[in-house]
């Protein structure tokens, strides 16, 4: 619910901060999702935004803790560790967000 009053203010086509932001550069303002060709820019926006700051924690819980250890202990170099961490928490961390 409050997202979407939230996006009803950036998007409003009369006084939205959206097409403030806009008129202060020159640029005609839109009715964002009164018309078909920003209907779907403006609604996958909202779904990026929405989506992003838990996709974020997944892939940071992802690469907690001492990962680098056991690579370190085997004798790797910096840069191999830090590949072979991301290759390996972040593929799983990928495999998560896909499947949910």
């Amino acid at each position: 619910m409050a997202i979407s009053l939230v996006f009803s203010l950036i998007y409003s086509p009369q006084n939205g901060l959206l097409n403030q932001l806009l008129q202060m550069f020159g640029i005609p303002g839109a009715d964002w999702l009164g018309t078909s060709r920003w209907q779907m820019p403006a609604v996958i926006i909202l779904q990026v935004w929405l989506t992003a700051g838990y996709n974020m924690v997944i892939y940071l819980a992802g690469l907690q803790g001492n990962l680098g250890v056991p690579l370190r202990v085997g004798g790797h170099r910096r840069r191999q560790r830090l590949a072979a961490v991301r290759q390996d928490h972040g593929a799983d961390a990928l495999a998560d967000d896909l499947l949910f």
